[in-house]
């Protein structure tokens, strides 16, 4: 399923950007930008000493081919692999721009780029993720930082936005403590099952009720092979900021998976706040991940950070779990160029 749906992904971006008049295009210049960020690693529950590594560089290869249509190359270093892997390849096209309609702008995009499901993707990058490479255990457990090839359809409104999307599915892993379950696949109790759904169709719709607060709902459904729901996602979604120096958001996300050799279900959500002085900013994030109704882990962590410049911060981030001494703390610096 998936060879014709690349197929259909490539002849479709032909297209569109076959709509595109030469000569009314008023291109910009290839507009070049990235970041990188090295961190140092303890853990109480390693007896290795502080790791340090590079985290994440990246390049970013932006044009503008007119004022309608523009693309996006992004190119991450894989530190394990040492090579440069593709991260973002997107066209975007916009069908609808008025401040003087109910909604404002539509755009639609083809190509390779963080799934819009939920809000975290939002601080993929370094530079905005500002508890020190720190993801939400929620989003671990769910969907990870699903990155994908497809097609998504955006609009806004003053009053809100709405994205829809249609990619492959994201991976996921699972592992049986049934003993005769694990014989009848094959594999031993405890090891890790993959999964990987052929298809995967969702979105999110965002309402601002009143200014700088945002709510919104998101939703996916994983179809397999057969054209069978093998999993579905379900999330709400807050964010608040006030002045540049205060912002607040939320996430409770619920992850149902119905596959050949097990069915279940996990939610878990996250509360995170951050104040921002001026060459300074605090941030905190508690957050809780429940399996079949039985609470797996839950996590607060706390972070510092100091804005050297206006692209390059110094962070230090420490987590702490329930029922365990297995702690983490995080030295980062970001710099972006």
């Amino acid at each position: 399923m998936k060879k014709p749906f690349t197929i259909l992904l490539t002849l479709m971006l032909f297209a569109v950007t076959s709509l595109v008049p030469a000569e009314a295009a008023e291109a910009d210049d290839l507009v070049i930008t990235g970041f990188f960020d090295v961190t140092g690693t303890y853990s109480d529950g390693n007896d290795d000493a502080t790791n340090f590594a590079l985290n994440r560089l990246e390049l970013h290869f932006d044009r503008k081919f007119s004022e309608k249509s523009a693309g996006e190359v992004v190119a991450a270093y894989n530190s394990n692999a040492s090579k440069f892997e593709l991260a973002v390849a997107q066209f975007g096209l916009n069908l609808h721009n008025s401040n003087e309609d109910f909604v404002t702008s539509v755009t639609v995009h083809g190509g390779k780029f963080d799934v819009p499901f939920g809000i975290d993707y939002q601080v993929n990058p370094s530079p905005k993720r500002r508890l020190a490479a720190n993801r939400p255990l929620v989003t671990l457990q769910t969907h990870g930082s699903w990155n994908d090839y497809g097609f998504k359809f955006n609009a806004e409104s003053e009053s809100g936005n709405l994205v829809v999307f249609w990619v492959n599915g994201f991976a996921s892993s699972f592992s049986t403590t049934d003993t005769a379950l694990a014989l009848s696949l094959g594999v031993t109790v405890g090891e890790e099952m993959n999964t990987t759904p052929a298809n995967a169709i969702g979105g999110r719709l965002g309402v601002t009720p009143v200014e700088n607060f945002e709510v919104g709902s998101s939703w996916s459904i994983g179809i397999n092979e057969s054209g069978e729901n093998e999993t579905s996602l379900f999330g709400v979604d807050f964010q608040y900021e006030l002045n540049d120096r205060f912002s607040l958001k939320g996430e409770y996300i619920n992850h149902l998976y119905n596959r050949s050799y097990e069915e279940g279900k996990q939610n878990g959500y996250y509360f995170q706040s951050l104040y921002s002085f001026d060459k300074m900013f605090l941030v905190g994030r508690y957050g809780s991940v429940t399996r079949e109704g039985e609470e797996i882990n839950n996590r607060f962590t706390a972070g510092i950070g100091w804005i050297i410049e206006e692209s390059v911060e110094f962070r230090f981030a420490t987590s702490f779990y329930k029922d365990s001494n297995d702690n983490t703390n995080i030295l980062q610096l970001v710099a972006a160029f």
